[in-house]
């Protein structure tokens, strides 16, 4: 089996080459034969595999040329393959099939997103299957029998409970012999209302708590005794605040899906934790489409692509609904520049990447409110100011000027009080100046007449120029 993969592996490279040199594959020279198998990627594919999952070789071989699939997530791939091997059969495909498409062919995710979600599956029953494998045998038979709602409701219950103190779970198993003679569905609701009844109460007041402990990195939309919205910003804050609900972007998924989107995560602490919708999250792009949406078993439930009917169909409360449509714009303004920064690699690129960003964001969209430049200078100052040393911000200062609102006040949360050479703090506001000045000229003198955008766009810096100049003089 391992020889007819490695096999199928290397078919693939020499159709691949032979395709590219519009020839039959078995016309290949014995050159071009070798051109073909010491292709780079496919060197680290079978590097990465090594001898004891050479099997799968072929399979990451379409992953990689067939779906783009980096081998970064090969090796989330294979790690999950190795952790979960003994549940392999259980997939509903297998790991080949996925690799050649999503075999749900009305699905909009790949393959390699179907096959991690399968397995992100997997590993939530197996956190949550202790509840079932401590029930009394007739109890058990009774569980394994039931409906896959109820088997997914026991599943959740067991997650729920997995992390609690082991006296908890023992005391939530010693009246289990009450329900020998009833019904699966009496023992979960038992289960259910144990499980609620260790949440603290008023969850969701001391939740809107922790997750604005986490500000910037998340900002919290709305939050009564009920609802707690929130728009997720970074990776690290997903998994902090989101980790119950069983989805994919808590564990390997973050930058496919909330890269060029807002994460927006609404808990309903009115119904119980076992209920679909106790957490649900929304990924809406930056031009304001709902991308997808998951209830806590990830499970889709996108509504519409309108953000506004889509959450009222999920039966939201007007007020709430509200709370996410009015600021969304803003909202994806912040978090469009700090995708940019999170992208680059350097201190310097950091900051390069989240000025130009912000500084195009404000010129194209006067709705990019004073909120929205607020909040994406305190991520830069506190989620990524230890990769970036002062000295970046200096020559980037230096180099592109303070041309708009939102740099100004970068600058004056970065600059302004810190230990800032006079001769640099000159050479920034000289800059500044001669930008100003070289947009006046050509403004005056027609040069951007014929160019309607262009000149929109520098008569919208010229309109905050005195606003600007106020800014940075310390007045």
């Amino acid at each position: 089996m391992i020889d007819e993969n490695m096999q199928a592996a290397k078919s693939f490279m020499l159709k691949r080459l032979a395709d590219r040199l519009r020839k039959p594959v078995q016309e290949l020279s014995p050159e071009e034969q070798a051109q073909a198998l010491s292709d780079p990627k496919y060197k680290e594919i079978i590097d990465l595999l090594g001898e004891k999952y050479r099997g799968y070789a072929g399979s990451f071989v379409n992953f990689v040329f067939l779906q783009r699939i980096s081998i970064e997530q090969l090796q989330l791939l294979l790690t999950k393959i190795a952790d979960n091997r003994e549940f392999i059969n259980s997939l509903p495909h297998t790991v080949e099939e996925y690799s050649k498409g999503n075999p749900d062919q009305a699905a909009r995710i790949s393959g390699y997103e179907a096959l991690m979600d399968q397995f992100a599956q997997i590993e939530f029953r197996r956190k949550g299957k202790w509840i079932i494998d401590k029930l009394p045998r007739a109890i058990r038979d009774k569980a394994r029998a039931a409906t896959p709602e109820e088997q997914q409701a026991l599943f959740r219950l067991g997650a729920n409970l997995a992390n609690e103190d082991p006296e908890i779970q023992k005391r939530l198993m010693k009246k289990v012999n009450r329900f020998l003679d009833k019904p699966i569905a009496a023992f979960i609701q038992y289960a259910t209302n144990f499980a609620d009844a260790q949440n603290i109460e008023g969850g969701a007041i001391k939740l809107a708590a922790q997750a604005e402990e986490l500000a910037p990195a998340v900002n919290v939309m709305y939050d009564d005794d009920r609802y707690v919205v929130m728009s997720i910003r970074t990776e690290t804050a997903q998994k902090a605040l989101c980790s119950a609900a069983n989805w994919c972007i808590n564990t390997w998924a973050w930058k496919q899906y909330a890269t060029g989107a807002v994460q927006i995560n609404i808990f309903d602490f009115g119904v119980p934790t076992t209920d679909p919708l106790h957490i649900v999250g929304t990924t809406i792009y930056y031009n304001g489409t709902v991308r997808t949406s998951h209830d806590i078993n990830d499970i889709a439930i996108k509504k519409s692509d309108n953000p506004a009917e889509h959450f009222t169909k999920l039966g939201y409360p007007a007020e709430v609904v509200d709370s996410i449509v009015k600021p969304l714009s803003a909202e994806c303004a912040v978090k469009q520049v700090l995708d940019e920064g999170a992208s680059a690699k350097t201190g310097r690129a950091i900051i390069d990447k989240i000025m130009t960003a912000g500084h195009s964001l404000q010129i194209a969209d006067q709705s990019m409110s004073t909120y929205a430049e607020q909040e994406i200078v305190n991520v830069v100052d506190q989620e990524m100011g230890q990769l970036i040393k002062m000295q970046d911000v200096v020559d980037s200062f230096k180099q592109f000027g303070v041309l708009s609102t939102f740099a100004a006040k970068l600058y004056n949360k970065l600059i302004v009080g810190s230990a800032v050479s006079e001769a640099d703090t000159e050479a920034i506001l000289a800059k500044t100046a001669r930008g100003f000045k070289l947009m006046e000229t050509a403004i005056a003198a027609g040069t951007f007449d014929k160019q309607a955008n262009t000149k929109r766009k520098i008569e919208a810096i010229l309109a905050v120029k005195d606003q600007i100049l106020t800014m940075i003089s310390g007045q």
